[in-house]
């Protein structure tokens, strides 16, 4: 697996990613928000401790979907802070520390949205206000030449729900950068690619 090192996308917004031979050699991401000082990371990869605390205050890891547990155990373990994990989320290594639902605010100033497709417990997080940035775990993808898309069938358990929980963010909230869990992060005309991704049915 080739690790990259830490990039900012926004101000307070952070990416890193691994090519993930596991998965065809695809990219897979990992994120942090950072707020007021303070750090939380979602779906994290492996990372030296020492780069993501050159961040902030680390105060919490929360995973998207039951399927990016990654590095979270190690880490929760190094930097000693809780992980949270969506509800309905089966095949856990470990025990989280907390489970998130619907409509709660996360650490970070994270909302939680309930996005089925890939699983029960797979949500989208995204931050609040004017432009919103959105983290969409594995509900969507964007593939080498921008497009966006759905995984593969073979990876959802309930592919028809995942083009309605797309729909269903899409009018609620106006995203302004979207990070998925495998792609590059879009920054432009979002919102207008995610209705136009909800028209189409999964692979």
């Amino acid at each position: 697996m080739k690790r990259s090192g830490i990039e900012e996308l926004a101000p307070g917004v952070y990416r890193w990613h691994i090519l993930d031979d596991r998965i065809g050699g695809i990219d897979s991401e990992s994120y942090a928000v950072v707020r007021n000082g303070r750090v939380v990371l979602i779906d994290p990869h492996r990372m030296a401790a020492s780069k993501l605390r050159s961040l902030g205050e680390i105060e919490a890891i929360i995973l998207t979907i039951q399927s990016h547990q990654f590095a979270s155990w190690h880490l929760r373990e190094q930097l000693g802070v809780p992980v949270w994990a969506p509800r309905g989320a089966v095949g856990l290594k470990e025990k989280p520390d907390r489970f998130y639902d619907e409509g709660e605010v996360l650490p970070g100033g994270l909302r939680a949205m309930h996005a089925p497709g890939p699983c029960d417990g797979s949500f989208v997080l995204y931050t609040e206000g004017r432009r919103p940035i959105a983290f969409f775990g594995d509900v969507a993808t964007r593939d080498d030449d921008g497009r966006l898309g759905y995984p593969d069938a073979m990876y959802q358990d309930n592919p028809e729900l995942a083009p309605k929980s797309i729909a269903r963010f899409a009018r609620k909230v106006p995203v302004s950068i979207a990070c998925f869990g495998h792609g590059e992060p879009m920054f432009r005309n979002t919102r207008r690619a995610l209705e136009a991704l909800s028209h189409r049915s999964p692979p």
